[in-house]
């Protein structure tokens, strides 16, 4: 078996295989024996009958295509081993002279080509040289208060406005009788609703309109849909309101004081609540920060880099992605026109954007595994152990066990495996890149006094051979 390989750079390989007359004429005898063990020929038990009385009785093209058949996949196997390919789908065959009107035989070498789908691959780029910069994070006092607003406003308290006769105001739920017609048909049911005003989604200047209304009161109005509005069937288009208040209720919200930080946290004061809400949104603005650095690092290793993956590898990516959040959609109760139309988008251009996607998801995913191949990143027995603690260590100590293995057996300790992989090349990169930390004041005492911190090195196998 002679083979060649041509990769035209599109993630795909061509394999040619040619098989020698000697070798086809081996699998012709083979598959004369298959067909004499499975037919019935007169005056011989199966799979005794000469391979000439087998010609005879089937042709000697019924016996090339039972070998063809049998040896294309077999030989393409073997092609893949001798050129350490890596293929992730399965294979086109195009044989030569099987287009011809004349039947194939075994006069001469037997040629097919294979055309696959190769595992993806990245050629790195001099990933040292990227520069990122580490933006500190800030809380300020409105950050603060802006979160101890809301905490009010999950503990408010609604009640009926007895009298109604101070009029509907901002912040007040009304109870309306409410009809919103478009192209004359009403874009609410008979039902009354329910809504706040200045928290609603309809129209802007809808607030304005019912604002000062007393229960009973009537009225009707007209207001106009930006042509950018995200439901393509009202958006540019002007919709008639009618509208009758039958209730009005406030929300009335508990003051800001000790007793409200004791309802709220595990603090006894409000000053040490607003301390812990301070130190909680910093925490959470610390991560986020060092998320975005993590992305930008990835998005500038992806731009430095060159990929080779198939297309069907990045169709199937997107399929995934779609049919997921269909089905996240299908157990919301949202169906998918309803959602396409509320972000401006149809089925080709719903498809379109998951290929973008997934391409990018696809490019990010190739990266950091050719980084970790080239940094010879190893995940031990013990980084998947240190690992599995940390997901259960918010259970109970003596579920903890039980834990760890249902996340094994979901996940699979190979995914888990892989990213964890994944995570040390992450860390790996940014260790590798150069980030401006103006606000770095971190210190290590030495014999020449304090000197910056290096930072802490990696516990698990990674190689430093970080040179592009």
């Amino acid at each position: 078996m002679n083979t060649t390989v041509e990769k035209p750079g599109d993630g795909t390989a061509k394999v040619r295989v040619e098989i020698s007359i000697d070798e086809l004429n081996k699998q012709y005898d083979g598959a004369a024996r298959r067909i004499s063990g499975r037919a019935n020929i007169p005056g011989f038990r199966r799979g005794k009958a000469p391979k000439a009385i087998v010609e005879r009785m089937y042709g000697r093209e019924m016996i090339v295509g039972e070998a063809v058949e049998k040896m294309v996949p077999a030989y393409y196997e073997q092609a893949l081993k001798k050129e350490e390919l890596f293929a992730i789908d399965q294979p086109e065959f195009d044989i030569d002279g099987a287009d011809s009107d004349e039947p194939l035989t075994f006069d001469k070498p037997f040629v097919f080509t294979a055309t696959v789908p190769l595992r993806p691959t990245a050629e790195l780029g001099e990933y040292s040289a990227i520069e990122l910069t580490r933006n500190k994070p800030e809380v300020k006092d409105e950050d603060v208060e802006a979160v101890i607003e809301q905490l009010r406003e999950a503990r408010a308290e609604t009640v009926d406005v007895e009298d109604g006769a101070q009029g509907l105001k901002a912040g007040d739920i009304a109870e309306l009788n409410l009809k919103m017609l478009v192209d004359g048909e009403n874009q609410f049911g008979e039902n009354s609703v329910t809504l706040s005003i200045g928290q609603n989604g309809l129209p802007e200047g809808f607030d304005m309109q019912v604002e000062g209304m007393t229960v009973k009161e009537e009225r009707v109005f007209s207001l106009e849909f930006s042509g950018e509005h995200t439901d393509s069937a009202v958006a540019g288009k002007t919709a008639e309101f009618e509208v009758e208040l039958l209730r009005i209720r406030e929300r009335i919200l508990p003051e800001a004081n000790d007793e409200f930080a004791k309802l709220v946290s595990d603090r006894s004061t409000l000053r040490e609540l607003r301390d812990q809400v301070r130190e909680q949104l910093l925490d959470e603005r610390e991560t986020m920060e060092q998320r975005r650095l993590e992305s930008d690092a990835l998005d500038a290793l992806v731009d430095k880099s060159d990929f080779e993956i198939p297309e069907s590898l990045v169709h199937r990516e997107a399929h995934a992605m779609m049919e997921q959040q269909v089905q996240q959609m299908t157990r919301s109760g949202i169906a998918l026109d309803t959602y396409l139309r509320s972000q401006g988008l149809d089925q080709d251009s719903f498809h379109d954007q998951a290929m973008e996607q997934a391409v990018l998801r696809l490019r990010r995913a190739v990266a950091l595994d050719a980084l970790a191949s080239k940094l010879a990143i190893d995940v031990k027995e013990e980084d998947l152990d240190a690992e599995l603690e940390r997901m259960a260590e918010g259970y109970p100590e003596g579920e903890r066990d039980a834990i760890k293995q249902s996340f094994v057996e979901r996940e699979g300790q190979e995914r888990l495996s892989a990213s964890l992989r994944e995570r040390f090349a992450l860390e790996a990169l940014l260790e590798a890149i150069n980030i401006d930390d103006p606000e770095a004041t971190d210190v290590v005492k030495t014999d020449q006094g304090e000197q910056p911190s290096d930072g802490d090195e990696h516990e698990h196998s990674v190689s430093k051979d970080n040179d592009t």
